[in-house]
């Protein structure tokens, strides 16, 4: 299994880890959906598993990956599964 590393805005985390879109507009859900399923295709896999999010490290002003806009990111981990 491969570990993959994202910078993401911080406002993803709940539709990532617990399946929630209620606090996305519908242009963030759209752009999280298509974010995952670049991954999905890019790293050949039907099942890419959150483990984790980097809470130790305090939000950061940052370039989110899913939207391409400055926000307070945090660093994501997912496992890629076969």
């Amino acid at each position: 299994m491969d570990n993959l590393i994202f910078t993401i805005a911080s406002h993803y985390a709940s539709a990532i880890v617990n399946g929630d879109y209620s606090g996305l507009e519908d242009h963030e859900e759209k752009e999280l959906n298509g974010f995952l399923d670049h991954l999905m295709r890019e790293f050949n896999s039907n099942d890419l598993q959150p483990t984790d999010y980097y809470l130790q490290n305090e939000p950061d002003f940052n370039r989110c990956e899913i939207s391409n806009l400055y926000a307070n990111c945090i660093q994501f981990n997912l496992i890629k599964g076969v």
